[in-house]
């Protein structure tokens, strides 16, 4: 039984390497669809060991407006990402002047 059950997580864990070696940057593979999947706004891809990429949110002064994206951009100086991560403005408490926070 150990033997028969190793084989098949052996079979499974073969077929999601070659199937998720097929995606393109940006992409991660979704177990779930059996398909690529291109990382959304607000996320960037990330190579990760063992799981060939995953999408990440970008960090709190970063954003990424198109998606796909194989890195985030960084925001204006004094601007940082608003929810979503899929642009830039003001932190709270603040307003925009003369193209500055």
């Amino acid at each position: 039984d150990w033997l028969r059950a190793n084989r098949q997580g052996a079979a499974s864990w073969n077929m999601w390497l070659s199937s998720s070696a097929t995606c393109n940057l940006g992409e991660m593979w979704d177990t779930k669809k059996q398909s690529c999947l291109a990382c959304s706004q607000g996320k960037f891809w990330k190579l990760a060991p063992h799981h060939g990429g995953v999408c990440e949110n970008c960090g709190p002064t970063e954003y990424t407006d198109e998606s796909g994206q194989q890195l985030c951009t960084k925001c204006p100086d004094g601007h940082v990402a608003l929810p979503g991560g899929s642009e830039c403005g003001c932190p709270k408490g603040t307003e925009l002047r003369d193209g500055t926070c």
